[in-house]
């Protein structure tokens, strides 16, 4: 073994099936410009005996070949972060070996790496795959071990350019990925991203297929382009859901744009998937890897959708998997209903509200305006709607199975406003005929106190609010 000063020898371990794989990234190279070359040994575990001596076939000075290296079988990979031939800068690269004969078998580069990313500085072995971090860049690559043809860019969720990812683990069908100092300055490794060669709704590439799809954040999902002009060979994901009244689809993919692009697009689920879709996603800026859409159930019935994840106009590519995440969520939005007389205040008292229908946040604000200063009124709620005369005004709720007046009086400020937070946890919104659940949809009313009117009382218009999770 020629292990000399400063060769780093044991920078880089790994071990498996009897062999051990050790790195020496600082290991000089024939010639005048070998320094930091590198280097990889692996060694007979029981013995302790020297195997074979790895080096890159094309290994140069300052490669830092070494710098990680993982085994699995007789296959061995090894990083060389600080590759660099002819990109002007340390892009990177990684091999693979055959420890049977000691030759290099693959040298693999990403599709897309770009100067400074040092690829290579992460490496992880399973059967059949390898997985290479980057350095200074938000990707880490999964390739096939055998043939050395990248299958997928993974991208750290939200991650762009310059985010810094750690190590790299591969088992079966699963990957994970480390950034460290995520969770911002000085904090170590809190971000990890599981991904997946196969991802968990297969086969969900037609429309009939579409999958049901409940809110919430998905990792390791991939869709294939077609290789063909009539996107007969496409592997495309369609999702499924029902989306009530009075509620938004709030919905986002995040994906590698340098690997191809990717459209989302809305459809109405009786009509299939093959007319006019209800909305098409949008990008200002390809390079951002992100696209979105919002779309309000404004009917009085509820919609059946399905979303499809594919590719712009299905233009072909190179069949090599595009990751991407996904974010689903259902958001109700309050609406107005109903009409408001005006009251003594010269000015119709209206219902408007902040913070979030989420029963989970927990976080409704109820908030009256337009009312005579200094007054007393009580908020009411019910489940059905109506328009009926009372006092100066009319009742907007009720004729369903449930009217509810809250117990406690709120006087109304100087400005004419009354707000109210409402605690979902507390009675009557968490009990007997006026709890209120996700899913539910109630319609509330402020009656108060005026005596510049006629009978001496009036309402507000009223807000229907469809609750989420």
């Amino acid at each position: 073994m020629d292990i000399g000063f400063s060769d780093y020898f044991g920078a880089s371990v790994a071990v498996s099936n009897g062999v051990v794989v050790v790195g020496a990234y600082g290991w000089e190279g024939a010639g005048p410009n070998g320094n930091n070359q590198g280097s990889a040994y692996a060694f007979d575990a029981a013995s302790g005996q020297q195997l074979r001596q790895l080096v890159a076939s094309d290994g140069s000075g300052s490669d830092q070949f070494g710098i990680a290296v993982a085994i699995e079988g007789n296959q061995a990979l090894v990083g060389a972060q600080q590759f660099d031939r002819a990109t002007g800068g340390p892009r990177g690269c990684a091999y693979l070996f055959d420890l049977t004969s000691g030759s290099q078998t693959h040298q693999v580069l990403p599709l897309n790496a770009g100067t400074g990313d040092r690829f290579g500085s992460a490496v992880a072995l399973d059967v059949g795959r390898a997985l290479v971090g980057t350095k200074l860049d938000a990707y880490a690559y999964l390739f096939d071990s055998s043939s050395g043809e990248q299958l997928a860019a993974i991208r750290r969720w939200g991650g762009s350019s310059g985010t810094a990812l750690g190590a790299v683990a591969i088992d079966g069908t699963n990957a994970l990925v480390g950034a460290p100092g995520s969770g911002g300055p000085g904090s170590s490794s809190r971000l990890f991203t599981t991904v997946s060669t196969e991802d968990a709704f297969e086969d969900n590439d037609a429309c009939a297929a579409a999958v049901p799809l409940a809110a919430g954040d998905y990792l390791s999902l991939t869709i294939t382009p077609p290789s063909v002009p009539d996107g007969s060979d496409a592997d495309l994901d369609f999702y499924a859901g029902t989306l009530h009244p009075g509620f938004e689809l709030q919905l986002a993919i995040d994906f590698d744009p340098q690997v191809q692009d990717l459209d989302l697009y809305l459809h109405d689920a009786s009509q299939g998937c093959t007319g006019t879709p209800l909305q098409v996603s949008q990008s200002s800026d390809f390079n951002t890897g992100l696209e979105s859409i919002t779309w309000l159930n404004g009917a009085s019935q509820a919609l059946d959708y399905v979303v499809e994840v594919r590719f712009p106009n299905n233009s072909t590519g190179s069949q090599t998997c595009n990751p991407y995440g996904l974010t689903l969520a259902h958001v109700g939005i309050p609406q107005s209903f109903c009409t408001s007389t005006v009251n003594g205040s010269g000015s119709a008292a209206t219902l408007d509200w902040s913070g979030s229908t989420s029963v989970a946040a927990n976080d409704l604000v109820l908030m009256a305006s337009g009312c005579p200063a200094n007054q007393f009124g009580i908020y009411i709620y019910a489940d059905a709607e109506q328009q009926l005369p009372l006092g100066d005004g009319f009742l907007c709720i009720g004729g369903g199975n449930a009217l509810v007046r809250l117990n406690t009086a709120l006087q109304i400020d100087t400005s004419g406003q009354a707000n109210l937070s409402a605690d979902l946890t507390s009675f009557p919104f968490n009990a007997g005929p006026g709890e209120i659940q996700a899913g539910s949809t109630w319609s509330f009313q402020f009656w108060f106190r005026d005596p510049g009117g006629v009978s001496g009382f009036n309402l507000s218009d009223g807000l229907r609010v469809p609750f989420g999770i």
